[in-house]
Formats: C-alpha cells, structure tokens, sequence
C-alpha cells in the first residue's frame, strides 16, 4: 500500500470538491476501485507463494508495475488531487492488479497437500464407523 501511495490518494480524494452527485459517485467509485485493487495485488503476492518476499514478487511485476508507480508518484506529488487524476490512478492500479491476478497461479492449479495415503484432511479427523455385528447367516 505504502509503495503504491493509496493511503495518499484516500487521504488527498478526501479533499476533492463534488459539488454534484455524481462527482460524489466518481470519487466513491475511484476509492472502492483502489480498495479493490490493493486488495487483489496483495491476494496474488500472496498466492506467489512460499519463501518469496514481497519486494521480490513486485519487482517480478516488471515494467507495468514501474510505469504506475511512477505515475502514482507524479499523480500524489501535486499538491491537489483533482477527480480525473484520481480515476487516472485508480485505472492504472486495477491494470497491474488485473495482470498480476492473471498471472499468479489459482489455488486450483497447485497441487493439493494430503496427508497419509491421499485422504483428505476432512477424512482423517472421522472417528472411524462401527461395524455391524456379522448376522447370523
């Protein structure tokens, strides 16, 4: 979040002028946006999984990463934040968010942990059934 300068953002869109409603809408809406987006890019660092840091996993993140940090840098540096440079960093935060979740492996692609021969984790806390007393046959 530091690094990206959303709690900059939130705190400097707290100050944008909406004198209509839907300059209040645009405002909510480019918030919700980078909630959304910070939430997705810490989801998709962590699916990166295992001894990985985080710096590691951003900078794998490549040149997409580098051009909306630098932009996001220019956007929080002026002094007022107008609504159409947040809409401009919010968009540009959901595209390295989409990228990033596109490219982290889903939990269905990893291979799944099992204990003993192929149980489930579910199975192996079953008290095991009683059996039936044999019939007399």
């Amino acid at each position: 979040g530091d690094r990206l300068r959303i709690a900059d953002l939130t705190a400097k869109a707290a100050r944008i002028a909406t004198p209509d409603y839907y300059d209040r809408l645009a405002v909510a809406q480019a918030l919700n946006q980078l909630g959304t987006s910070q939430a997705d890019l810490a989801r998709a660092a962590i699916r990166a999984g295992g001894a990985q840091t985080i710096a590691a996993w951003l900078e794998r993140q490549g040149p997409r990463l580098a051009r909306a940090i630098t932009t996001l840098e220019q956007i929080c540096g002026e002094d007022e934040l107008t609504l159409s440079r947040l809409l401009v960093a919010a968009g540009q935060l959901q595209d390295v968010a989409n990228a990033a979740s596109a490219a982290a492996p889903s939990a269905a692609a990893r291979p799944a942990r099992t204990r003993g021969r192929g149980k489930s984790a579910a199975s192996e806390n079953r008290r095991p059934r009683k059996r039936a007393p044999a019939s007399p046959a």
